[in-house]
């Protein structure tokens, strides 16, 4: 049976909390995601753009 570690993404593409919006989406579009985890300092998830 498959589990997540199997099938999930690593080198994880994330902003830190602080980061003015108009670069998360510079970010977003360099890479051409739909979305990215934003992060603490500490690398905790605190949501998701």
């Amino acid at each position: 049976m498959l589990k997540a570690k199997d099938i999930m993404t690593e080198n994880i593409i994330s902003v830190r909390e602080d980061t003015p919006i108009y670069e998360a989406m510079e970010v977003i579009v360099k890479h051409g995601i739909s979305g990215m985890p934003v992060v603490t300092d500490d690398m905790a998830l605190v949501g998701i753009v």
